[in-house]
């Protein structure tokens, strides 16, 4: 739908908040059911959370307080605790399964055990190959192969987007919602990309656009708006803790507003 510098800066847009949100991410019982069922399991989305959340406390970046000199937060780390040619026998499902207080991982006193539903997914992870592929933020987006024949069979969708959303949301027995108005859209596209709500102008001037890429050149004139910088640059400014003030019992005045102004004028001018 949109086209591709739209997509660039879109995704630009949605990098800070999914950065912090990531952080927030943890894995229960139903949420490991849930991804369990799914045919390709991702060490980055679905068995990291977990790690992080059981392990890193011991064995992650923190050398003052690791223990064992394993890091299960890296590649290398990781790849010495599995086996996936003799999956049964990786130290890590072998730790995981043990009933040996003296052995099992994480140990008891921390009162934080691992699910069976959590290691059944490591187990299936790792007889899957185990890989451990880097951060999502530095893998090269590529298109899915999918064939025009693939997309005709889903009359609701009308573009590869939609076939691949329809076809995950009805294999957990879900069903898309029918298309939103115009005027809805306006009003949501204007809150994510500026943080403000369209004009009546703004609204008008979509619902009445008969081109077929009406939503494309929406989205393309709040990009170019002014207000779409410093929305975007909030969550980034908040992540690296900007302020223009110390913020203590000192609350002086800094001179590092330049910074925040390069931000702002760097995603308006959509930099590289």
């Amino acid at each position: 739908m949109f086209g591709f510098l739209s997509i660039e800066r879109l995704h630009r847009c949605l990098i800070g908040i999914v950065t912090l949100a990531s952080g927030w991410w943890s894995l229960d019982l139903r949420y490991a059911s849930v991804l369990a069922a799914t045919p390709d399991i991702s060490y980055s989305r679905q068995i990291r959370p977990l790690l992080s959340d059981h392990c890193f406390a011991c064995h992650g970046p923190d050398e003052n307080h690791r223990e064992a000199d394993l890091r299960l937060d890296t590649a290398s780390g990781i790849e010495s605790v599995i086996d996936p040619t003799r999956w049964q026998d990786s130290e890590l499902l072998l730790r995981l399964q043990t009933e040996d207080a003296d052995l099992v991982m994480p140990p008891p006193e921390m009162d934080h055990p691992v699910s069976q539903d959590a290691i059944e997914l490591i187990s299936r992870w790792i007889r899957q190959g185990g890989e451990v592929e880097p951060h999502w933020a530095f893998v090269p987006p590529k298109r899915p192969l999918q064939s025009r024949i693939e997309t005709a069979s889903d009359p609701t969708a009308s573009s590869r987007i939609d076939y691949w959303v329809n076809r995950t949301m009805r294999a957990q027995s879900l069903e898309p919602n029918p298309p939103a108005s115009r005027q809805a859209l306006a009003r949501r596209i204007a809150l994510d990309l500026t943080g403000l709500p369209p004009t009546p102008d703004m609204v008008t001037r979509l619902v009445n656009d008969p081109s077929p890429k009406a939503i494309e050149n929406y989205v393309d004139r709040l990009l170019a708006d002014p207000d779409f910088g410093p929305h975007v640059a909030r969550h980034w400014l908040d992540l690296v803790r900007y302020a223009d003030t110390h913020g203590l019992h000192f609350d002086n005045y800094r001179e590092i507003w330049p910074y925040r102004d390069w931000v702002i004028q760097s995603l308006n001018d959509n930099m590289p």
